[in-house]
């Protein structure tokens, strides 16, 4: 074989090549994506969902008596068969894990942290992480508690006490600001009679004076 006729057919199976890795490409996009292609944002962990809105996502403690939370994400270039996984854990254990599978290209999925009889969830230090084989998202917040009900009436004690101490301040320095107000005027009331009492002393004076003058 010339070295001519081997140039001819290297360029055609690198055209052939070119051609079959482009027609790949395509039909990948074609059903959403491709390996590694797929992006979840905005994880939230939210109490309640509303259809027409983004839920806004819970505090990082939460007072004990929640029947379930939701984590709810949104995602785009999903693939045909794309999953994520999402694993909940409780002090550091873990608790659940589930696969969730995806529509192509992009949407919206919530998944229900529950228990099974329908009762509140445990007290403890919750974290969610949703991942596929190649990607970890982090949930917001990444990390929260439930509060056990015996510190929740404490906490709750607590802050009322804590909102009686300030209004009491805040009364405190109000009453000593209207006492100084009062003081500085009854000062100043006094200050003026006392002008005014020299004044007219003088004009008596002044009265005697002429009225001497005129007798003489």
């Amino acid at each position: 074989m010339s070295w001519s006729t081997r140039q001819k057919v290297s360029f055609f199976l690198i055209v052939v090549i070119l051609i079959l890795l482009v027609s790949v490409l395509w039909s990948l996009n074609k059903v959403g994506g491709y390996v590694g292609s797929l992006n979840v944002s905005k994880v939230f962990v939210c109490s309640e969902i509303e259809p027409s809105s983004i839920p806004a996502p819970v505090s990082g403690k939460l007072n004990y008596g929640q029947n379930q939370l939701c984590i709810w994400f949104e995602y785009e270039h999903a693939g045909k068969d794309d999953k994520v996984k999402i694993t909940c854990y409780r002090d550091k254990e873990e608790i659940i894990r589930q696969q969730i599978a995806l529509a192509p290209k992009q949407g919206v999925r919530a998944f229900y942290l529950v228990k099974g009889d329908g009762s509140s969830l445990p007290a403890g230090k919750y974290s969610v992480v949703i991942s596929n084989a190649v990607k970890v998202w982090k949930t917001v917040p990444e990390s929260f508690e439930i509060i056990d009900a015996d510190e929740a009436e404490t906490n709750t004690k607590n802050t009322a006490a804590m909102k009686r101490k300030i209004d009491a301040q805040n009364k405190n320095k109000t009453d000593a600001r209207d006492k100084s107000g009062a003081g500085n005027k009854t000062k100043l009331v006094k200050k003026r009679h006392k002008s005014g009492g020299v004044h007219v002393a003088k004009n008596k004076n002044n009265s005697r004076k002429h009225r001497r003058g005129r007798r003489r």
